[in-house]
This record gives structure tokens, sequence and C-alpha cells, in this order.
């Protein structure tokens, strides 16, 4: 992917929200698509990996910085967490992060595989 560096320091804690077009089908082309699971209506926490959604920001137009951040090599290399909550997605700062850093993310380990990555956790 082109890839999304920083311009200035964030904190630790930062969020920042993926923005796309919903929609309710899986699209042909997912590299800038997230799925939102099935979640607790009152809550907002993921309840299961059904998916009821999907987040596209393909279009430049209609998405934001977040389609740029790519997936790390490396478990160490994320310096973004990614979470639901409701039908949102949002990315979180897990470390103090300077500029000129690229900023990562995990895709999860479908795409890990598709792209042949495999994380070492211990």
């Amino acid at each position: 992917g082109l890839g999304c560096f920083t311009l200035c320091d964030i904190p630790r804690g930062t969020y920042g929200k993926y923005i796309g077009i919903r929609y309710e089908i899986e699209r042909e082309n997912g590299d800038y698509t997230w799925v939102i699971n099935e979640y607790n209506l009152t809550t907002g926490k993921t309840i299961s990996n059904k998916p009821v959604c999907y987040i596209d920001s393909i279009n430049p137009k209609y998405g934001n910085w977040t389609r740029y951040v790519n997936c790390g090599l490396t478990d160490d290399d994320n310096n973004i967490d990614t979470f639901q909550s409701f039908d949102k997605l949002y990315y979180k700062a897990n470390r103090d992060i300077f500029a000129g850093e690229e900023l990562f993310t995990d895709y999860g380990i479908e795409y890990r595989n598709k792209l042949g990555i495999k994380y070492d956790y211990n």
C-alpha cells in the first residue's frame, strides 16, 4: 500500500475513525475494507465473528487518512490497534508515535495468510 506517515507526534491512546461507505455485502476488492462483526446493541462490543456489514474506503472521496495504514510485517511493527464499537471501526495508538513514523495495524490472520506474513507471538 501507499502507507500513512505522521506529520507530528501522536500520543499513545489517540483515536482515529476508519471512514468509508457501508455495504451490507462483501465487496469484490477488499483491500480497503474492514468487516463489522455482530455486536451487542447495548454495549457496542463484538459478540461474534459473524459479519453484519463492511466499511469500504477504496474510493478516497469517501475515506480518510486511515485507509492508508498498512499491516505490519511483525506484530512489533504495529503501533496502531484496531477495534470495533457498534458498527464503527477505530484505530488507537498503542504507544507514542513520533513524527515521520509509518502507521501500522494488524489486518487479521486471513489477510496476513494471504500475504504470507507470519507473526511470532512467543
